[in-house]
């Protein structure tokens, strides 16, 4: 009776330690590329029906991936198939809890710079914004596409947003970064973000200068709770089978 009362006091312990090193540890979430545009963002014109306009054409499956460590989101990256020297990266757009508030902006440094520029440094800011659907004559939220590109002979998706503007901007901070480059298999990196993130279904919203590919994806990141409560129900389930155990004996 006590090896039984002990394999099961062992299998219990061990999955709860198994649950909470998974809540704890570093998770690795690949996202994919499912919108033309941003929601309500279309233009009335045949950029609506094309995913893609040329450069930089992220995967349908597997556009990017984050990376959350120890309640943090430390890194957000992008893959690609096509570049040229005009292709450079926009803001990142971060909502934490998928309710249409960006909490955070990660801009490039001289991300309106083309041709595209080496950097390796962004800044993280923490903003309070509504996610403001289409533009109109009052909205003066957002860098759009056509700041860059209207008047070239260069083709892109007009009227969308690229970077944030103005939104209340609160706490800010270095971060890292590596631009669009010749090297396709090298992703766009926001690298050392520092973002406090326990889990939840978050909004990755990304996209080039022109606009030419958009990303807007919801990327679900399990909680701690929710393992911790995984967890729980292992521990019952011990529980259960030891008054099982005590049954039978009696019995």
């Amino acid at each position: 009776m006590k090896k039984q009362f002990l394999i099961l006091f062992l299998i219990a312990g061990a999955a709860l330690f198994l649950v909470q090193a998974t809540a704890q540890a570093t998770k690795s979430i690949s996202f994919d590329d499912t919108v033309i545009y941003w929601p309500t963002w279309d233009n009335s014109s045949a950029d609506d029906s094309t995913d893609s306009i040329g450069a930089p054409k992220f995967p349908a499956i597997g556009a990017g991936n984050l990376v959350v460590e120890n309640g943090r989101l430390m890194e957000v990256s992008f893959n690609y198939g096509e570049v040229n020297n005009y292709i450079t990266a926009g803001d990142l757009f971060i909502d934490l809890n998928h309710d249409s508030n960006w909490d955070y902006v990660v801009q490039p440094e001289n991300y309106a710079k083309n041709p595209r520029a080496v950097q390796t440094t962004s800044t993280v800011y923490q903003i309070d914004g509504s996610f403001s659907a289409k533009k109109d004559a009052n909205d003066n939220l957002y860098v759009y596409s056509d700041s860059f590109f209207s008047g070239t002979s260069l083709s892109y998706r007009e009227d969308h947003p690229v970077a944030a503007q103005n939104f209340k901007f609160y706490d800010s901070w270095v971060a890292g970064f590596r631009n669009f480059n010749d090297t396709l298999s090298t992703p766009v990196v926001f690298s050392d973000l520092d973002i406090p993130f326990a889990g939840g279904d978050l909004i990755i919203a990304f996209s080039p200068t022109c606009a030419n590919d958009v990303l807007y994806s919801p990327a679900p990141v399990p909680e701690p709770a929710t393992m911790l409560l995984f967890g729980a129900g292992l521990l019952g389930l011990a529980g259960a089978g030891r008054k099982k155990f005590k049954k039978t004996l009696k019995a």
